[in-house]
């Protein structure tokens, strides 16, 4: 999960966040080159036991999906600030089953995390909700395990509302 590509994640988590243009070289598996990607990144999503980046392609003028691990070296983050903003009806499960094949997530977790923590599960929210302390969000998921994995590999501070087999 996101172990392997914890440094790539960590940069186009940040490149998100602050709305940054980022440039990778990215092996194609449809195909089956290599090629220089300039992408405008909207979000991260895990499913299917893999990461995925979506965001508006620069050069082919679409949104694309590009699973993180068929970058290859580092990510460049620009200081161009990011000009084709996600749409607002962005279904990134669906976007992202088109590309590969998978099916969009089945079910929808509720967590609530502590302020400030795990950057890994904010960027990966359906919706985001501040309650005091906490901040309650809602994620979706393919399976019990799959949500498992990410939680374990996100941070210490999760408390899982639902479902209730997590608890």
């Amino acid at each position: 999960a996101i172990a392997r590509h914890e440094a790539l994640f960590e940069q186009l988590l940040q490149a998100i966040q602050d709305r940054r243009r980022v440039e990778f070289t990215y092996s194609s598996f449809y195909v089956g080159t290599t090629a220089v990607r300039n992408v405008d990144p909207w979000r991260l999503l895990c499913t299917g036991g893999h990461w995925y980046l979506v965001g508006y392609d620069l050069d082919k003028r679409t949104d694309r999906v590009y699973r993180l691990s068929r970058v290859q070296g580092t990510v460049h983050v620009s200081s161009a600030p990011v000009a084709n903003a996600a749409p607002e009806d962005l279904d990134v499960h669906a976007l992202v089953a088109g590309w590969s094949a998978l099916k969009p997530a089945v079910s929808c977790a509720v967590l609530e995390i502590d302020k400030n923590s795990c950057s890994g599960l904010r960027a990966i929210a359906k919706t985001i909700e501040s309650m005091g302390a906490v901040d309650r969000l809602e994620i979706d998921y393919d399976t019990p395990e799959d949500l498992a994995r990410l939680i374990a590999s996100s941070c210490q501070h999760v408390t899982v509302i639902e479902p209730e087999q997590l608890r």
